[in-house]
């Protein structure tokens, strides 16, 4: 496939290959996204609060994502000059369109620097909470009502009764000002909104398509129709279409995974434990005060940078055109590099010190060993760190493991360094980012340790476990220098 992309890029020269590009610094980055937690009830002082959760906390977020919940949208029914109010589940801005380039109500009216004012803007973090609750619950209110309407009940009253009530009880939580939007479908074409020959028709979905999981974009495509413009106004649709979204959103030309989470849901370490491999940025939508710091801490340096690969994650060969997910036989497994001159490393290397961060063991294994037997209980994980034994002198095996705090040991280490010499003393030179427990393996105790230029303890077991503990170094921007110096042993 690389081999096609090459031919590819040399005969069209109208892109470029990954290994051509420079990564932006976000890829290196930790971030929140507002979806989840607020949905379309998304406030200026929501945004203020969450950001500040993570300072507190000790995890400082390096960009934002500010979801749906801001945009000046409206739909059919209501004014056209005015934003929708009361907005809170995706569904109902589905449908719906972009009324203006501009900020919605709630955004425009904030003053700047008003939350750290005398008299911040209120918020209440319970309340995003208790709306999406009831709007899901109204969102099943009406879906019952739908149901009902298609096995042929005719009387709807029952459901119609839940429904106002719900709808009574989502206006009195938002305060009773403005009557809440329903999630039912809306068509996305008013009279006189386009000057395109245009009709709305119905759709149905594919058989294969229906089969799938439930996807909330398809199914308000069904439920609004799909608009069809006449053929010789093709061209004008796509200018249209073209220069409204050039206005609205930017592209990424970087193709990088741009990993999400909820670190606060049943699944939510091995969801962690595979973005610690994923080669790009890393960023969670907790709602405010729902954030697991100390799963958080395991990704990300309280700098809010990450230990990152330096690739995107692939499955392995065995793991091609299989479904690890139903058949029951196959483990998924993925793969990544730390640093690009890792893989020269490993091409060469004869032996290896395999780490398992979840069982914390240390394993000695070559390309003849045979293989590693693991089970992995439904929704777990293990991630297996390879690192080359250097071979120092005649008898000294080498191989630092990284900080084992971090899902990512191996991608704390940022340069190594061996001074291997007859006539003197043999040194490891390791820069490491981070803090915390840092391992390595060697086959002798080191004579002495040293932490950013001092002589510090470590601990050093006849199983070749050789461990030093530090803590974050603040000033010097996370990054700590650790020497360990031996006696050659002939």
């Amino acid at each position: 496939m690389k081999e096609a992309y090459s031919a590819l890029r040399v005969h069209l020269n109208t892109f470029k290959l990954l290994e051509e590009k420079t990564a932006p610094s976000l890829v290196d980055k930790f971030g929140w996204c507002t979806w989840d937690a607020f949905y379309l009830t998304l406030e200026p002082a929501g945004v203020w609060h969450g950001v500040n959760d993570f300072v507190e906390g000790g995890v400082t977020p390096r960009f934002l994502i500010i979801d749906d919940g801001w945009q000046s949208i409206n739909t059919d029914d209501g004014n056209p000059n005015e934003d929708a109010k009361n907005l809170v589940l995706g569904g109902t801005q589905m449908t719906a369109r972009l009324h203006r380039l501009d900020d919605c109500e709630k955004f425009r009216k904030y003053k700047g620097g008003s939350m750290l004012g005398p008299n911040p803007p209120s918020f209440d973090p319970k309340k995003p909470k208790m709306l999406i609750s009831k709007a899901i619950e109204l969102e099943h209110a009406e879906k019952d009502r739908d149901q009902a309407i298609q096995s042929g009940v005719t009387d709807l009253s029952p459901f119609e009764a839940r429904i106002q009530k719900l709808k009574q009880e989502l206006d009195t939580l938002f305060g009773g000002e403005e009557k809440s939007v329903s999630s039912g479908s809306y068509s996305c074409k008013a009279e006189g909104s386009t000057n395109l020959n245009s009709k709305i028709i119905s759709c149905k979905l594919s058989p294969g398509l229906d089969g799938t999981m439930t996807d909330l974009a398809v199914v308000k495509i069904v439920e609004g129709g799909i608009d069809l413009v006449h053929p010789d106004q093709a061209g004008d649709f796509y200018d249209s279409m073209h220069s409204y979204l050039c206005q609205c959103w930017h592209y990424r030309s970087e193709s990088r995974c741009h990993s999400y989470y909820r670190g606060r849901v049943e699944l939510a370490k091995f969801h962690a434990g595979s973005r610690a491999i994923c080669g790009g940025p890393v960023y969670v939508s907790d709602s405010v005060g729902g954030h697991d710091f100390e799963l958080l801490r395991k990704l990300v340096h309280p700098d809010g940078t990450i230990p990152r690969c330096q690739d995107f994650a692939l499955p392995t060969r065995d793991c091609l055109f299989r479904n690890p997910l139903f058949e029951k036989k196959t483990i998924l497994k993925i793969w990544n590099f730390n640093k690009k001159k890792e893989a020269a490393r490993m091409r060469r290397a004869e032996e290896f010190i395999v780490y398992l961060s979840q069982a914390e063991d240390l394993l000695h294994a070559s390309p003849q060993s045979e293989a590693i037997q693991i089970t992995i209980q439904p929704s777990s994980f293990e991630i297996f760190s390879f690192v080359p034994i250097k071979k120092l002198g005649t008898s000294i095996d080498f191989a630092p493991v990284g900080l084992t705090d971090m899902f990512n040991s191996g991608g704390t280490i940022q340069e190594l360094e061996y001074f291997d010499s007859e006539l003197a003393e043999t040194r490891v030179k390791i820069e490491v980012k981070g803090g915390g427990n840092f391992l390595s393996y060697s086959t002798a105790s080191p004579k002495k340790g040293f932490l950013n230029g001092a002589e510090v303890a470590f601990e050093w077991l006849d199983n070749g476990r050789l461990t030093l503990n530090f803590p974050w170094a603040e000033t010097a921007g996370g990054i700590s220098h650790v020497v360990f110096a031996s006696c050659l042993v002939v």
